[in-house]
């Protein structure tokens, strides 16, 4: 995943990660004892892939030099030890290449692929692909468009 020219930073919960999938998996206990999912101990470290993103991580390797770009929650500071070790254990490949920050919008590259538009990412300079939204709803249509760049 170096040497390409083009950089694209894709993020964790939403795209990469399934958080939705997650977040149906709490009991109403773990919901009313910590009032938000972000702030259950081992949250993040459960959570599944999101359908199809190994692949078309594999796939967009070949072609650009790929990031991750994440937000991890202040007040559960567990959480982004937590988002490393998903990292290594679903996407070795980013070995070294995770970038935790509450403003997405200080990174210079060519691609975002965001579910959100929050933490600097309407500010972000290059191009927010708003993965899950129209025409991006899923990795099949991101690496549609990415390849075809």
């Amino acid at each position: 995943m170096t040497g390409k020219n083009k950089i694209i930073y894709i993020d964790m919960d939403g795209v990469l990660a399934d958080f939705q999938a997650g977040v149906d998996s709490l009991t109403e206990g773990q919901l009313s004892k910590y009032k938000k999912p972000t702030l259950i101990p081992e949250f993040f470290i459960n959570l599944p892939t999101v359908k199809g993103a190994k692949e078309a991580v594999e796939t967009l390797a070949n072609k650009y030099d790929l990031f991750v770009l994440s937000t991890a929650p202040w007040n559960n500071p567990q959480a982004w030890s937590e988002k490393r070790i998903w990292l290594d254990k679903h996407f070795p490949e980013f070995k070294r290449r995770l970038i935790l920050s509450h403003r997405k919008d200080l990174l210079r590259g060519d691609f975002l692929i965001d579910d959100r538009e929050v933490n600097g990412v309407s500010g972000f300079q290059g191009e927010h692909i708003h993965f899950g939204q129209p025409p991006f709803r899923g990795w099949e249509q991101v690496l549609n468009y990415l390849l075809n760049k």
